[in-house]
């Protein structure tokens, strides 16, 4: 056709070139071009004539495109530009170099890319497009939150697309996200894949703890892949593992409810194995689940310091005590040796504490004082929570910005059970945790599911109370091993609470030592001082009513809103030197802020680690006064180590301070080559 087309007038040889793209996409925008699609249109445009008179084309026919590829059209002047992709099309007509695309786009992302071209194709601009959409991208890799929410899968799926184009251009922070991005084409697998690298292949140290930070930014990540499997992988992948508890607890974010109660059975067979928890991986359990990491942080702590009895010092007991029940419970689901001689003194002084508590130096729930403050602030009721869990429910809350003013244990009235509970009228109540000990225990799994119950109070709390202080006080506490007891019967005795207590007639009644008697107007009530229990069979769950210590300290705490004004003066801590080194005794921390406020307790962390109590003969007046041997053996390190100091449980305040190793290289080393 080519060879016998002539022009009309030799001022045509002037005319400008015809151009024609060769669209093997099909998404190539038609306006301002006449688009060719069959071959019969191609044809009566040679026929006719009517090409001298076209500026551009687009052919859109795989047979057209394939037959004249190659085949050199001279007359007329003809410009051919082969689009095999969307990408030279953008190249050739839209300044958008190929190089801005890192990972491929699918048809909805090209839409986007086309539907956001300025008409004026010299005004085009990679960046100008990826503005449009992410807005700024200085801080690309924290923007990462804004995208892979669950909560907004379908609306954020082209900003992911983008994002993660724009990542592989970046250097990011860290090696993790690095290798993240760089091994990651689709955007909609990327916490897939961070997820799973974890438990496929080998990751280091640092890594392992970008992982889990990466994955514990989101409120609910979102994957491409259900729980089931990530959940079958796992299990797939800690089967493995074997006995290896170390490195299943490194390699466990704890995003998942299955990972974190496998937490909850790894722990408890690492302590067992190694009569303790290693100092260093408790960072890693705190980083992966806060509340656990609180519930067991007691049961790690150093040894017991000396012997306290309830009545002389009710919170040094009840420290000392749930130190010793959380680790039975969840190392050795059976009271240990050293639990049952606590208890054997609890008992062996039951007439003394009687006694305190009927004089006010236990405290009651009826103290004239105590219902006081509660009459004046309010307070939230929890049904059946013990001071075993005050660690954790203050943790939770100091981790929503809440200030914890005051916290203490709190003698139930006997017998240990609601009904006998002495406040009324509460803001708000929450019985969600009693309705979950009474059903059929199984270790460690319901410690695991006690714990997620009391995050979502928390949070319920949270969500719902925001004006001002309010107090948080529990009933009564449980006991899980009273389902080990055995089951006697006492003549004249109806159980209550699967036997931890029962009501009899009269006043008096024949037993053996083990109970005690609590005479009403209008029933008379035995309570166990034992794990044993009135009745044919002993309770499945966990169970309360008797005068176990885990049955009778309920908690109360005092808290504070964000935001809310406490009116109280903050406690400073400061050490007295600049810099400390392994030749001195001691490191000496001043203390200020404490004027009028009663210490009764001080605890210590260094760099995340594990609390220790400090004893009272390390505290001279504003001074607190610790061994370097102590410090060092709770992660004081060469360099700037960051202390945490506890008053009361509820104060903090929290210093630097530089030690300087006695194996550190000096100046003077080098100098004399030492």
């Amino acid at each position: 056709m080519a060879e016998v087309f002539s022009y009309d007038s030799p001022a045509k040889d002037q005319d400008p070139a015809i151009e024609i793209i060769l669209d093997e996409t099909g998404m190539v925008p038609t306006e301002g071009h006449e688009v060719i699609t069959t071959l019969k249109g191609w044809i009566k445009l040679w026929e006719t004539g009517e090409i001298a008179d076209k500026n551009n084309l687009i052919i859109q026919n795989k047979r057209i495109i394939e037959a004249i590829k190659d085949t050199d059209i001279s007359v007329p002047k003809v410009n051919k530009r082969i689009v095999e992709n969307q990408k030279d099309y953008l190249s050739y007509y839209q300044n958008i170099d190929p190089t801005s695309f890192t990972i491929e786009p699918d048809a909805t992302i090209w839409n986007v890319i086309f539907s956001n071209l300025h008409t004026d194709c010299r005004k085009n601009s990679w960046s100008k497009i990826v503005t449009t959409i992410l807005g700024s991208t200085d801080n690309l890799e924290e923007d990462i939150t804004k995208y892979w929410e669950d909560s907004i899968r379908i609306e954020m799926r082209v900003q992911r697309w983008f994002w993660l184009n724009e990542a592989k251009k970046r250097s990011l922070s860290s090696p993790f996200p690095e290798r993240l991005v760089k091994e990651v084409e689709d955007p909609e697998q990327l916490l897939d894949y961070a997820y799973n690298i974890g438990i496929s292949s080998e990751i280091d140290a640092q890594s392992l703890k970008d992982r889990a930070k990466l994955l514990k930014r989101f409120k609910k990540p979102l994957f491409n892949t259900g729980i089931l499997t990530f959940e079958q992988n796992y299990a797939e992948w800690k089967e493995r593992q074997g006995a290896d508890y170390r490195k299943i607890v490194e390699h466990t974010t704890g995003i998942f409810p299955f990972e974190r109660q496998a937490i909850v059975e790894v722990v408890s067979l690492l302590m067992r194995e190694q009569s303790g928890f290693p100092n260093e991986l408790f960072p890693v359990i705190e980083e992966c689940w806060p509340a656990f990491a609180a519930y067991i942080e007691p049961a790690i702590g150093n040894a017991l310091e000396k012997e306290v009895s309830i009545k002389d010092d009710p919170q040094g007991f009840a420290n000392q005590y749930f130190a010793q029940y959380i680790r039975a419970k969840l190392v050795y689901d059976a009271p240990t040796k050293r639990l049952e001689e606590m208890q054997h003194q609890y008992f062996g002084e039951w007439k003394d504490t009687l006694g305190a508590l009927s004089i006010g130096k236990i405290p009651q729930h009826n103290d004239t004082s105590f219902k006081a403050q509660i009459d004046a602030d309010g307070y939230i009721f929890l049904d059946g929570v013990g001071y075993e869990w005050h660690n954790v429910i203050r943790v939770l809350f100091e981790r929503k910005e809440w200030k914890i003013t005051s916290i203490q244990p709190i003698f139930s009235q006997l017998p240990s059970d609601t009904a006998h509970f002495p406040l009324l009228d509460p803001v708000k109540e929450y019985r969600d945790f009693d309705g979950l000990i009474h059903k059929h225990y199984q270790y460690p799994r319901t410690i695991f599911e006690e714990l997620e119950i009391l995050e979502q109070i928390v949070e319920r709390i949270h969500q719902w109370h925001k004006d001002k202080p309010i107090w948080i006080v529990s009933d009564h506490g449980s006991t899980a091993f009273a389902r080990k007891g055995r089951a006697r019967s006492i003549k004249g005795v109806k159980k209550e609470h699967g036997g931890r207590c029962g009501t009899f007639k009269g006043g008096h009644l024949n037993e053996d030592g083990r109970t005690h008697c609590v005479l009403e107007k209008t029933a008379s009530y035995a309570v166990s001082l034992s794990y044993d229990n009135y009745g044919e069979t002993s309770p499945q769950g966990e169970a309360h009513g008797g005068a176990m210590p885990e049955e009778t300290l309920a908690l109360a705490l005092l808290i504070a809103p964000p935001g809310t004004d406490t009116s109280s003066d903050p406690i400073t801590v400061k050490a007295e030197r600049n810099s400390y080194s392994a030749l001195d005794p001691e490191i000496v921390l001043r203390v200020s802020g404490t004027a009028g406020i009663q210490i009764e307790s001080v605890t210590i962390r260094i760099n995340r680690g594990v609390r220790k109590l400090i004893p009272p003969e390390w505290i001279v007046k504003t001074s607190i006064k610790i061994p370097v041997a102590v410090v060092e053996e709770l992660g004081f390190k060469p360099g700037e180590n960051t202390l945490d100091i506890t008053f009361n449980k509820s104060m903090q305040a929290t210093c630097s301070v530089e030690y300087a190793s006695g194996s550190t290289v000096t100046g003077f080393d080098q100098v004399f080559k030492l």
